[in-house]
């Protein structure tokens, strides 16, 4: 029996020849990109980079991945998380204008604080003050509860040589956190500014304590994405 089902294969064979194989196309099914190099992958290696210090191939992958998937940028939480991303990797490597660019194309369909914060800080670094100015209040006006704005907004007034501008915003930022170490060595320098002396070493006092009861990676002013203080 096991000898005439095989010889009945091998007429099938003869008649009809073997059977083509299957090659994958390149880049996977249909020619799409595979797991290996599609858009999910770009974005592990543009974190990758990015936590190892390399700027500019963070950039490149983050470009990748949009590049291979331009839903990363549709309207959603998921598309401000990745502009956030990549704006914050497109600062890291110093391409301010190219950030703003980035920035401002995104937060024209998306109303997203912290886009707007990184717009502001795009703004700044390419030398628009009033621009920055602009964005963080209208990142703080969306995120009321974010000091974040608030601080920035005051040490900006400071940089302009506003004191007396500065005092509410700044007051702002200290009621949304009353410890906060950088908030406070503002309220301090612009009391020192307008020569309030008194309020000014009451709020130097209160901002060493705020910075004794920092954690280590945060005891000095480096550990925030805000502008240097004046």
């Amino acid at each position: 029996m096991a000898t005439a089902m095989n010889a009945l294969g091998l007429a099938c064979l003869i008649a009809v020849g073997p059977c083509p194989r299957i090659s994958p196309s390149p880049g996977g099914v249909g020619g799409n990109a595979g797991p290996a190099d599609g858009p999910a992958a770009e974005l592990e290696r543009a974190r990758r980079d990015r936590d190892l210090g390399r700027r500019e191939g963070a950039v490149g992958h983050y470009r990748r991945a949009l590049e291979l998937d331009p839903r990363l940028a549709a309207v959603g939480p998921e598309a401000a998380a990745f502009y956030r991303e990549f704006g914050e990797a497109l600062l890291r490597a110093g391409r301010a204008s190219e950030a703003r660019e980035v920035l401002g194309d995104a937060i024209g369909t998306l109303d997203d604080p912290g886009l707007l914060e990184l717009f502001g800080r795009a703004c700044l670094e390419s030398g628009d003050l009033d621009a920055a100015g602009r964005a963080w209040l209208r990142a703080a006006e969306r995120a009321p509860g974010s000091v974040g704005p608030w601080r920035t907004l005051g040490r900006i007034r400071l940089k302009e040589r506003r004191a007396e501008d500065a005092l509410p915003y700044l007051r702002r930022a200290l009621a949304v956190a009353p410890d906060d170490y950088e908030t406070l060595s503002l309220l301090a320098a612009a009391h020192r500014v307008l020569g309030r002396r008194e309020e000014a070493i009451a709020f130097e006092v209160r901002a060493g304590e705020a910075r004794r009861a920092l954690p280590p990676s945060r005891s000095g002013m480096g550990a925030d994405t805000d502008p240097a203080p004046p």
